[in-house]
C-alpha cells in the first residue's frame, strides 16, 4: 500500500481511481464497508483505488478546544486499510489551503485534477469543502458533468443504532465496551509509549507499566481484564485507569500490569485490548489492602483469561496466564 502526506503537492495519478474520503476514526463496521466497495469498485473496473484520510482528527484545526478523544491512532488505521486491500492512502491535514478550499474546487482540483477520479464512494452523511457544505447532491451534481460515477453506501446499524465514531467514542467513554465493540467489529483498544512512573507497584510486587495514551478515547476509571501486545508476545494482563485514591493520587493515570512479565519497557509501545471491566476504582486504607486486592484481581484475571483462550476467543498468548 502507498501513502502520501502531500495531497496537494503531489503529482497526478497516471490513471483513474475509486475513492472516498473521510476521517475514518474507528475504522468501524460503517467505514469498512465504504472502502471494501471503493476497492473492489476499482477492481472490477480496472482503478485504482484511494483512501483520503483527513488526519489529524479535523476539529484539531477547526476548534481544538471541542477536538474529540481519538479512536484509532493512525498506525492502527493505515493498518486496517491496508488489510483492507486499498492501494494508497492519502494522509492530510484539513488545514488551509485545503480547508479554505470551496466543495466544488476540492473536487475538480484534487479528486479530478489530482487522482483522476472515476468512481467516489461515500457514506450518506459525507460533507466536503469549507464549511462542510458538499454533501451527495453536490457530489453526483459534479460527477455528472466531470465524468465519475458517485456510490452512496446506506447507514450500517447495529442493534438499531447508526454507527458512528460519535457513537462508539460515547459508548467507549461510558464503559459500554461491548457496544463499541459491535460497531467496530473487533474489541475496543489503545495504544500507548511506556513511560517513567514512580514504581509504587514495585514496590507493592506489582510493577505497573505507564502508559502515555495521548488523547485517545477511554472508559471510566476502574480495573479492567485486559490483553497486551508487547515485546513481540501477546500478554495476559490488568490495567487500572483512575487517579489512585489509596495514595492521594489527582491525576490520571494508565498502569498495566503484565501477568508473568519480568523485564524493562520503558520506551516501548504497547497496544492494550480491553476483555472484560473487573471493578470501580477503590480508596484502600493502606498499602497491604491494596496489595491483598490485586491479588485478587489478578487471580480473576487469569481465569476470566483461561476460560476465553479455552473457548478460542483469541490467539496463543505467554504460558504464565494458566499458571495457578
Amino acid at each position: 500500500m502507498r501513502l502520501v502526506r502531500d495531497l496537494l503537492d503531489m503529482p497526478p495519478l497516471d490513471s483513474g481511481s475509486s475513492l472516498t474520503f473521510g476521517t475514518f476514526d474507528g475504522v468501524h463496521l460503517g467505514h469498512q464497508l465504504v472502502i471494501k466497495r471503493t476497492v473492489e469498485r476499482g477492481r472490477e473496473e480496472g482503478l485504482f483505488s484511494v483512501v483520503i484520510s483527513f488526519d489529524p482528527h479535523p476539529m484539531k484545526f477547526i476548534d481544538p478546544d471541542k477536538a474529540p478523544p481519538v479512536l484509532t491512532v493512525t498506525r492502527k488505521k493505515l493498518e486496517a486499510m491496508e488489510e483492507l486491500g486499498v492501494d494508497m492512502v492519502v494522509l492530510t491535514k484539513l488545514e488551509p489551503p485545503l480547508s479554505e478550499m470551496s466543495a466544488a474546487d476540492f473536487v475538480r482540483e484534487v479528486l479530478v485534477g489530482k487522482l483522476k477520479v472515476r468512481r467516489v464512494v461515500v457514506g450518506p452523511d459525507c460533507s466536503f469543502g469549507k464549511g462542510g457544505v458538499g454533501n451527495v447532491g453536490l457530489l453526483r451534481s459534479l460527477g455528472s458533468t466531470l465524468g465519475f460515477q458517485v456510490e452512496v453506501v446506506p447507514k450500517q446499524k447495529v442493534e438499531g443504532i447508526p454507527i458512528s465514531s460519535t457513537r462508539i467514542r460515547k459508548a467507549v467513554l461510558e464503559g459500554d465496551l461491548e457496544l463499541a465493540e459491535k460497531m467496530l467489529g473487533r474489541r475496543y483498544s489503545v495504544m500507548g509509549r511506556v513511560i517513567e512512573g514512580d514504581k509504587l507497584g514495585r514496590r507493592i510486587g506489582y510493577p505497573t507499566a505507564n502508559l502515555d495514551v495521548g488523547d485517545q478515547a477511554l472508559p471510566p476509571k476502574g480495573v479492567y481484564v485486559v490483553l497486551a501486545d508487547a515485546k513481540g508476545k501477546r500478554w495476559g494482563g490488568l490495567l487500572n485507569i483512575g487517579t489512585r485514591p489509596t495514595i492521594s493520587g489527582t491525576e490520571r493515570r494508565v498502569e498495566l500490569h503484565l501477568l508473568g512479565f519480568e523485564g524493562d519497557l520503558y520506551g516501548e509501545e504497547v497496544e492494550v485490548e480491553f476483555m472484560r471491566r473487573l471493578r470501580d476504582e477503590i480508596r484502600f486504607r493502606s498499602l497491604a489492602e491494596l496489595k491483598a486486592q490485586i491479588e485478587r484481581d489478578e487471580k480473576e484475571a487469569r481465569e476470566i483469561l483461561a476460560r476465553l483462550q479455552r473457548g478460542g476467543f483469541y490467539g496463543n498468548i505467554v504460558r504464565e496466564l494458566e499458571a495457578d
